[in-house]
């Protein structure tokens, strides 16, 4: 197991951890996989769209009617136990939370929303409501990596311009004859997010692909239209102190 990720289990449900989010007191999140726990209060989710408009999340809202967008932000003084999810098939779900236990927040981004920055407009949210983005703990969760995934070169292009850096930054292969290039979305958004004030340190990466993964993840382009989602979730509960 890579160090700083886990993987529980309760009966026949299972989650993902990651150790740095888990160690922020209050601060409660998962991964969910294949055979998710049940869900005690139905979360804030999003119409997501693979755009890069962020909602600021003050309370419950109507889960019959979601807004569109791709990333949520809230304050525990404003939200209380509300918990913020997204839901990923390959594409990377991003969970911030900041190291006081104050703010959190849920971001769906797969290639598109690298490119138009949706984890940016979520630092820039939070930073706006005093948060401090040098704060902040950032868990890249499960998503296609590098190993499954190709892509054409202007696709690539664009994802590294939006991170700032040479596109060999974000691919660990040479480009093939007649071929794709291999895409590492977690570099990708981790570059972007160190660039945009987050410490590298405070970023980490989960170590699986969902495509190679089918014992526990699922993956729309291992399994195509058939394929399930898998939620992340992080929100509020007890304070070691309460």
């Amino acid at each position: 197991m890579e160090p700083g990720w886990r993987v529980l289990s309760s009966g026949t449900s299972s989650w993902i951890c990651c150790d740095a989010l888990a160690g922020i007191d209050g601060v409660v999140h998962a991964f969910h996989t294949r055979d998710p726990p049940s869900c005690v209060e139905p979360p804030v989710v999003l119409r997501q769209v693979h755009g890069d408009l962020v909602h600021r999340v003050t309370g419950p809202t109507d889960a019959t009617a979601p807004p569109e967008g791709d990333g949520l932000v809230a304050l525990r003084e404003e939200a209380g136990a509300v918990r913020l999810a997204v839901r990923t098939a390959d594409c990377i779900p991003v969970l911030l939370a900041d190291r006081a236990g104050r703010a959190v927040a849920a971001i769906h981004a797969g290639w598109r929303g690298v490119a138009v920055g949706v984890a940016l407009r979520a630092t820039e949210r939070l930073g706006a409501l005093g948060v401090a983005t040098a704060g902040l703990v950032a868990a890249l969760g499960p998503g296609i990596g590098p190993c499954c995934y190709e892509v054409g070169g202007e696709v690539l292009d664009g994802v590294a311009l939006a991170a700032g850096v040479a596109p060999e930054r974000v691919s660990d292969a040479p480009a093939r004859p007649g071929g794709g290039r291999r895409l590492d979305l977690h570099a990708a958004l981790a570059l972007q997010l160190a660039g945009a004030g987050v410490p590298l340190m405070a970023v980490h990466r989960a170590p699986w692909c969902t495509s190679c993964s089918p014992e526990l993840l699922h993956s729309y382009r291992r399994d195509g239209a058939r394929s399930g989602r898998q939620m992340a979730c992080i929100g509020w509960g007890p304070r070691a102190d309460a």
